[in-house]
């Protein structure tokens, strides 16, 4: 049986750390990555800032498309 102190380190360790704007933006414009794998690992991991207009007008660049964008938003209601 877990201690509550390994659990908790259990569950820091899967928890993954937010996005920044250059991260996403990597991910949007490697041909490796569909946009909808992009969107997860957005909705999983959030993003640690709150996008600007520029920001907004950069993500719409990279990715060409609104399944990012919609959950880069969501992130950034909560």
């Amino acid at each position: 049986m877990l201690t509550p102190l390994l659990l908790l380190s259990a569950l820091a360790v899967q928890t993954p750390k937010p996005l920044d704007k250059i991260e996403i933006v990597r991910l949007l414009t490697n041909p490796l990555f569909a946009q909808a794998e992009v969107a997860d690992v957005v909705r999983r991991s959030c993003v640690s800032f709150r996008p600007t207009e520029r920001d907004w007008d950069d993500l719409r660049s990279a990715g060409r498309g609104g399944e990012v964008i919609a959950s880069v938003a969501r992130c950034t209601a909560r």
